[in-house]
């Protein structure tokens, strides 16, 4: 996701896909969402369940998920 200065104050407002930024020049911050999981079953004793990327995430399986987001300043763009 793009953050997107909407009103001219140098600091983020919103988080946009790229499809809804409309100005690239007032996009400020990326935002990196991923869904670590480990490479084997039967790491946890019952299946997963949460929030991620705005909807609810049931695993499979059993799994050892980590939902992880990453918020990068563009250089310059931040007063």
């Amino acid at each position: 996701l793009y953050g997107v200065d909407t009103n001219g104050d140098r600091q983020t407002d919103s988080y946009q896909t790229a499809n809804n930024v409309s100005n690239w020049g007032n996009v400020l911050t990326l935002k990196l969402q991923l869904l670590l999981g480990s490479e084997e079953t039967g790491i946890v004793t019952k299946k997963q369940t949460f929030t991620f990327n705005g909807a609810t995430f049931s695993a499979a399986d059993t799994r050892w998920y980590m939902p992880t987001t990453i918020t990068a300043v563009l250089r310059n763009r931040l007063n």
